[in-house]
């Protein structure tokens, strides 16, 4: 493998160095890096830095299922659902088993109160958990998210509760 010294910036006061790696290797390093900088920005609420470094990261690793995941729940939080909803699809085109993956589209589905899509999502992401569920991975809230989309959607088509005109706005109902 071909191996160089570089130096990575990102800002004026944050630079990495990088020895001994491939070319592969130092993208893969470079990518896990910006994740795990979006991850900070993301636990401390800063939802467009952490949507700033996930882009970066999938520019150095495009097709990455988790940052897309990452992403669009930070888009979600940032109060941009479309780009969520954008995010969650393609995570799920790249991993249609990964439970995550379907959870983050029924969010976004959710936040665009389209509550029947909501429910299909999140009824994938039940069903592809039930995979992890055996392989120890802790249960996620996913049953309450399902069940208040289930009730959202119900509203909805009844015409009745807080959510019914709403949903007309966005072609549900």
């Amino acid at each position: 493998p071909i191996v160089n010294t570089i130096a990575l910036q990102f800002s004026d006061t944050d630079q990495i160095e990088m020895s001994s790696y491939s070319s592969t290797s130092k993208q893969n390093a470079q990518a896990e890096m910006l994740k795990d900088r979006g991850n900070a920005a993301f636990n401390s609420g800063d939802w467009q830095e952490a949507i700033s470094f996930y882009s970066k990261a999938l520019r150095a690793k495009p097709n990455w299922g988790v940052v897309y995941s990452n992403r669009s729940h930070a888009y979600g939080k940032a109060g941009l659902p479309e780009d969520a909803l954008k995010d969650a699809r393609k995570c799920v085109e790249i991993d249609s088993t990964w439970w995550k993956a379907h959870l983050r589209l029924g969010e976004a589905y959710m936040r665009l109160e389209q509550y029947d899509d909501a429910v299909k999502a999140l009824e994938d992401s039940k069903d592809c958990k039930k995979v992890y569920d055996q392989e120890g991975v802790p249960v996620h809230d996913l049953d309450q998210k399902l069940e208040e989309a289930k009730r959202r959607a119900s509203e909805v088509r009844s015409g009745g509760g807080r959510y019914a005109e709403r949903g007309r706005l966005y072609g549900a109902g």
